[in-house]
């Protein structure tokens, strides 16, 4: 590995288990990191440059809606994620352009309407894509899970807690 560069990282010498890198984008930077962190792209850059690089992207990367986005992605597409059973272990996606692009996403859904919305799927049984989401209140989202009870009655239908609010 010495030698070679990964992200913005040039392994300068192997020290132990880790290597000894210098950060390209800036010149300043070192960091001791492992093999593993380099060769899986999980260090790019160091973090003033990766900072620096986002807020040069889409100045997003601290907004809810980005938070949203990096999320809905997680949990449909990373096995390792606490909530992956339960949308991509079901088949739940993302949208292929929405998968790769913050901004097609936010362009398409537009901004949080109120600091308490979060993304809702209007058919819980398909994905992340355009006409399938919206941004939706708590209450809104309790009324909209696989697990609640819906009953009709003559010719209108809704959930138990909708019945009993009534």
């Amino acid at each position: 590995m010495v030698g070679e560069t990964y992200g913005a990282w040039l392994v300068v010498e192997k020290r132990g288990k880790k290597y000894f890198c210098i950060c390209t984008s800036c010149n300043k930077t070192t960091r001791f990191l492992p093999g593993y962190n380099l060769s899986s792209g999980r260090s790019r850059m160091c973090k003033s440059c990766s900072t620096r690089a986002k807020r040069e992207t889409h100045g997003m990367s601290d907004s809810p809606e980005y938070n949203t986005w990096v999320h809905m992605n997680q949990r449909c597409h990373n096995p390792k994620n606490k909530d992956y059973e339960n949308y991509g272990g079901r088949g739940i996606t993302v949208f292929p352009l929405w998968k790769t692009s913050f901004e097609a996403f936010y362009m398409m859904i537009g901004p949080r309407p109120h600091i308490d919305d979060t993304i809702e799927r209007i058919d819980y049984n398909k994905g992340y894509m355009p006409g399938n989401v919206k941004w939706a209140s708590r209450q809104e989202q309790v009324l909209n899970k696989s697990d609640n009870v819906v009953i009709e009655i003559d010719g209108v239908s809704k959930t138990v807690s909708q019945w009993a609010e009534d």
